[in-house]
């Protein structure tokens, strides 16, 4: 049902600041659309009047403690998001026979450059909860472990207001990557990202 933000009055050539206020509930999972536009009784040329409308999407979260191996389907799990990584769903491709997630690094694929894989939104996260991932880093060709270059790495990304801003949590370069052919375990600390009510984002982002 539509909810009215603000209604003010618009000066010739000037701006309007519009303040968001908690007057409304968008936590209910679904899509919710933003529109503005401008009304004059004068006015003889009404196509320029509307902006473009913006969609927030609500999706259902997952409550922590949350674990994903990627095992549930032949295909990216609901609520996640990727741009340039793949699903592989070749048994034993991952940990312990798992599925995975990959990406191609390859200096002379743009296609490829800065690709992310980003979680469905998870509540419960409490100050001693902890983010486990594990990863490697093997040859495109052979498959034989490989190091990181300096200017390379691997981006642990925590929002904490909906993915309209992200912080550093953890970076994987080549100066702290360990080349081998197993999986590495890392931990990060979530207790400095939960607030009240605050539900979290994780992402994995690869830049190279």
């Amino acid at each position: 049902f539509p909810v009215t933000i603000d209604s003010e009055t618009l000066t010739s050539d000037g701006n309007l600041v519009v303040t968001l206020t908690n007057s409304y509930n968008m936590s209910t999972p679904g899509s919710y659309t933003f529109k503005a536009w401008t009304y004059s009784g004068v006015d003889i040329n009404t196509i320029n009047d509307t902006l473009p409308s913006v969609v927030r999407t609500a999706v259902t979260p997952v409550t922590a403690p949350y674990s994903q191996n990627f095992n549930a389907s032949t295909a990216l799990p609901s609520g996640w998001s990727t741009a340039n990584f793949k699903f592989n769903g070749n048994a034993g491709t991952g940990v312990s026979g798992s599925n995975s997630m990959r990406a191609l690094i390859l200096s002379t694929s743009a296609f490829n450059a800065n690709a992310y894989l980003s979680s469905p939104r998870i509540t419960g996260a409490t100050a001693a909860s902890q983010l486990r991932f594990k990863y490697k880093v093997s040859n495109y060709i052979g498959g034989a472990p490989t190091s990181l270059l300096t200017v390379d790495s691997i981006k642990v990304l925590i929002s904490s207001d909906c993915g309209n801003t992200y912080n550093y949590a953890y970076v994987i370069t080549g100066a702290n990557h360990t080349t081998t052919s197993n999986y590495t375990d890392v931990s990060v600390n979530l207790g400095g990202y939960v607030g009240a009510g605050n539900d979290l984002l994780v992402k994995f982002q690869l830049d190279w």
